[in-house]
């Protein structure tokens, strides 16, 4: 068996172990991938730490969620909707008490005279 046809009109030589891709034409598609694959990672390159914080935050609560679906009863979307409020909320709510907490004591300082009327009304302490 011959490995090499010849084309008719171009007389290309093509090789039968690429796919009928000349050389020329293989070495091309091959640094198209690796241009869209580094294309790709420059794409992804802010957001790798929220991934590795993803992956970790699945992985260690993979049991959890495993424990919670055989309780009930095998609903794995109600599982993960449970899942993603209490991880939701365990996140959010120490950003909402320093929040509330530096609200309170900027309300209760002197800085807050008269230019920021809206919010000291709106926190005003009772009594």
């Amino acid at each position: 068996m011959e490995t090499n046809t010849r084309e008719n009109e171009n007389d290309t030589v093509r090789d039968k172990s690429l796919g009928g891709l000349s050389r020329l034409e293989a070495v091309l598609a091959i640094v198209a991938v690796a241009l869209l694959a580094l294309g790709c990672l420059a794409v992804l390159r802010p957001f790798v730490s929220a991934i590795l914080w993803a992956l970790v935050l699945a992985y260690s609560t993979w049991p959890l969620l495993l424990r919670l679906e055989r309780r009930l009863r095998g609903r794995r979307s109600v599982a993960a909707a449970i899942m993603v409020l209490l991880i939701t909320l365990i996140m959010v709510l120490p950003f909402v008490a320093v929040g509330v907490t530096r609200l309170k004591t900027y309300r209760e300082s002197r800085i807050c005279s008269g230019s920021c009327k809206g919010v000291c009304r709106l926190w005003r302490p009772s009594g």
